[in-house]
């Protein structure tokens, strides 16, 4: 019966479900690792902030002996969550004794996951909490940051490494060009994926844009003079005297129709 519910497992979760098999070809170990949202092929990283990874030890007796279940690797999760996890794990084993119960177990974890829905830490490089599901950007080594936190960081490594590539060019050193995106990640400091960097730097791109446009904004402004502010003023209520006598032709009334 073992064999035949890690078939179905592996039917499911594809490689990500790593198996142990003995001598004998039984399964002796299951390990996979659970996110919060979505399935173990979703595409949408963004939704998978939390995930735990689960190992099934299985007895020679399995499914009439229980499974020992252990838990490891958590990443954005507190030590209380990781309790109440192993209390839905126990129960769930007493409740299904003398049953296959591998598969329920991995659903009770990915939906208590779900529940607990966002990273416990705040912001590795600001300290501050985390409150707003679309503000917070994970890495591929599950550190978790503010978007406008890491694009400020990510700002100022590509102008360090930029000081460094010319100073390098000037000495006469070679240095290749895709030096210029070895960012790493502030905490464990490995390599920022591209695709971290590419939303990273759609969203400094977009804080620039708006920025050029509040200070353009900004300086009409400040730059139109008290004379015509003036102006301004009182043309806009001699426009309203004239719309109340109905000295304004409106374009876009209904024309009168005589038959």
């Amino acid at each position: 019966m073992a064999d035949e519910e890690v078939s179905v497992l592996q039917s499911i979760f594809f490689d990500d479900l790593d198996v142990t098999f003995d001598n004998d070809n039984h399964p002796v170990s299951i390990r996979l690792t659970i996110h919060s949202n979505g399935d173990e092929n979703d595409v949408d990283n963004e939704k998978r902030l939390l995930c735990v990874t689960v190992t099934f030890s299985l007895p020679s007796g399995y499914p009439i002996e229980s499974p020992t279940v252990t838990l490891s690797k958590p990443r954005g999760l507190t030590d209380q969550q990781i309790d109440k996890l192993y209390e839905i794990i126990n129960n769930c084993l007493k409740m299904n004794e003398n049953n296959c119960v591998i598969y329920e177990c991995i659903e009770l974890i990915r939906g208590h996951l779900c529940q607990f829905d966002m990273p416990s830490e705040g912001c590795s490089i600001c300290l501050s909490p985390m409150h707003d599901r679309k503000q917070i950007i994970r890495t591929q080594c599950y550190h978790y940051y503010h978007m406008s936190c890491l694009a400020s960081y990510v700002t100022y490594k590509k102008l360090e490494l930029e000081k460094e590539y010319n100073e390098a060019k000037r000495n006469g050193f070679y240095i290749k060009k895709g030096f210029l995106n070895d960012v790493d990640c502030p905490v464990c400091r490995q390599l920022l994926s591209n695709d971290i960097l590419t939303k990273v730097q759609t969203l400094t791109n977009e804080s620039h844009k708006k920025k050029i446009e509040d200070d353009i904004e900004n300086v009409m402004t400040k730059t139109i003079s008290p004379k015509v502010r003036l102006w301004q003023q009182q043309m806009e209520i001699l426009y309203q005297q004239q719309k109340e006598k109905g000295g304004i032709i409106d374009l876009e009334r209904n024309d009168l129709v005589f038959s």
